[in-house]
């Protein structure tokens, strides 16, 4: 399947992002809904009037909302505004880079089944920054030929991997960052030990991570204790990890 229009529907600076990366890669048109955004170089946008309208010529929606709570309201609309369910075609994609556990991820799979409508879902390493450059790792969950259908696009925003079924490309990205948190956190402690002492071996002098950088790192953490709280896994250095982090007041971005 070729994608000839892509929609992007969401909120805040995330959606936005991925709109003018896209824009400014792809050659498909790009129709946007729920934010603001500005012209990617010389391509413009097309603004939907609503998620309807958006998903009537789209053959693959990328939606980016805080949480799965939003993307469900965006899905189903209400009684007075349509949602993107109503108007995707048989065979469309949506591309799911909201907020959720990765089990909300597998039944909304099941939910877009009925209508034979795909899931690819996606965590991501890097931040809004590494999207806007395309240099954000991108991990994704789903079946082999739909993610390869939306590579070309995804591609715009980094490196793509294919993960295993719906759900893995954001547990994998939270999990890979919690421990590179915790070899990180590990570091930090070994160094302060070191000076101590009186001395730090070239092997602990780390600079200090960037406020940006920390704050998404102990984001991962959190989604990494989510994802075990609702497996039943005890996860005493991630605890460990998360209380640090909002004992400093550092919250996700």
């Amino acid at each position: 399947m070729t994608i000839d229009a892509i929609g992007i529907a969401g909120t805040g600076a995330l959606a936005a992002a991925v709109a003018v990366r896209i824009a400014a890669v792809s050659r498909a048109r790009v129709i946007v809904h729920g934010f603001e955004v500005a012209k990617a170089g010389k391509r413009r946008f097309d603004r939907a009037a609503n998620l309807f309208d958006l998903a009537s010529e789209c053959a693959a929606v990328i939606a980016v909302y805080d949480s799965h709570t939003d993307l469900r309201a965006a899905l189903t609309g209400t009684a007075d505004r349509p949602g993107l369910i109503g108007a995707m075609a048989p065979g469309s994609l949506l591309i799911d880079f909201s907020d959720g556990l990765p089990d909300e991820c597998r039944r909304l799979a099941g939910q877009l089944a009925g209508g034979a409508i795909g899931l690819v879902e996606c965590g991501y390493v890097g931040g809004v920054e590494a999207l806007q450059c395309g240099e954000a790792l991108i991990y994704a969950g789903g079946y082999g030929d739909h993610i390869d259908t939306v590579t070309p696009q995804l591609s715009a925003l980094g490196r793509v991997t294919r993960i295993g079924p719906q759900g893995s490309g954001r547990m994998y990205a939270a999990l890979s960052e919690a421990v590179r948190a915790a070899h990180f956190a590990a570091l930090l402690e070994a160094q302060a030990v070191a000076h101590a002492c009186g001395f730090v071996p070239d092997e602990l002098a780390v600079p200090p991570l960037p406020a940006a950088e920390h704050a998404r790192m102990a984001g991962h953490v959190t989604m990494a204790r989510r994802i075990a709280q609702a497996t039943g896994t005890p996860t005493p250095v991630f605890d460990a990890l998360d209380e640090a982090a909002q004992a400093t007041s550092i919250k996700r971005t």
